[in-house]
């Protein structure tokens, strides 16, 4: 029996970084975000990376570049991506917590924050 596919919701900066990506840069972003609404909290090793306290991050390459997409699983089979960045040494540190400062906003919820902006659907 097939399971139910994880929706997948953007936050503004990530919406923001897609619509800089060429059309092959994208198809990489769409591939790693439909493996994440297939196996959601089941991410095949390698692909996902647990960051603690409910952050992960989703690992793919693009155009010669590591790429992280960081996200949380929040109620209902939703994930929600929270921030893209490219992997460096000296930035990761500070994108986490960048990604971790969104997430609890996220969380908190609240009329300033309010639900993800839109569902990733691809580039179409």
């Amino acid at each position: 029996m097939r399971q139910e596919l994880y929706d997948i919701e953007l936050e503004p900066a990530v919406e923001a970084w897609l619509d800089t990506l060429s059309d092959r840069d994208h198809a990489a972003v769409e591939a790693a975000v439909e493996r994440l609404a297939e196996f959601g909290d089941r991410m095949p090793y390698g692909h996902a990376r647990d960051l603690g306290d409910g952050l992960w991050e989703l690992r793919f390459d693009i155009s010669r570049h590591s790429v992280r997409l960081t996200y949380w699983l929040a109620e209902g089979r939703r994930a929600v991506l929270l921030t893209a960045f490219y992997k460096t040494r000296d930035r990761q540190p500070r994108d986490v917590e960048r990604a971790r400062k969104v997430m609890a906003e996220c969380m908190a919820g609240g009329l300033e924050h309010g639900a993800a902006h839109r569902l990733y659907e691809g580039r179409g």
